[in-house]
């Protein structure tokens, strides 16, 4: 990232703060910037108003794609500020793409926040994306490493969003023989010949 190019963009911001002569001189800044350009400067600004006014002088500009800021958020480990991002973007009707889903699904499985993690994992699993084996035996990580049982209850939930044909082997590996209908062995060999 260019960091003369996101505080020229500050300096701008600061001095005009909002209105049409901020988009005026920002419309005369020498280079062509970019959405990392600015969500950093929004992060530096900090100031609502100017925010706003800076973001929909993006808004208007060719190179404007909002998936792009939701994805610099998640890059950033901003992860309150991808979810309140995604949020906004929902509410506005614009969608984002399933990698972008999953990154920031990802993020909140490694920051905890598995009460956001679930919408995200089954907005994922509803827009046709496969859940992987991969991403499947991530979270049942986090569930054996786990030591709350609130976040177990989460994370049992999530594991069941996945809609994963493993997910249903280990629930039937851990129910007794009357529920399965047949021996454990006779489970798990039929579960490894479907693979």
């Amino acid at each position: 990232m260019n960091a003369s190019a996101v505080a020229k963009i500050v300096e701008v911001v600061k001095r005009w703060k909002w209105g049409p002569e901020l988009e005026t001189q920002l419309d005369k800044i020498q280079f062509t910037p970019n959405m990392t350009h600015i969500t950093q400067a929004m992060k530096v600004v900090k100031e609502s108003d100017a925010s706003l006014s800076l973001f929909r002088w993006a808004k208007q500009q060719s190179w404007y794609v909002p998936s792009d800021v939701l994805m610099v958020y998640v890059k950033d480990g901003s992860v309150d500020l991808a979810l309140r991002w995604l949020s906004f973007m929902g509410s506005s009707g614009i969608r984002t793409n399933n990698f972008i889903v999953r990154q920031l699904f990802e993020s909140c499985m490694k920051n905890g926040l598995y009460e956001s993690a679930k919408p995200l994992l089954e907005n994922y699993v509803n827009a046709a994306a496969k859940v992987d084996l991969v991403l499947y035996t991530s979270i049942l990580a986090y569930l054996v490493r786990c030591q709350e049982e609130q976040d177990e209850r989460h994370l049992m939930a999530i594991l069941g969003a996945t809609k994963h044909k493993a997910h249903a082997f280990l629930c039937g590996l851990f129910t007794g023989p009357e529920q399965r209908k047949q021996p454990v062995l006779s489970f798990v060999r039929e579960f490894f010949q479907g693979i």
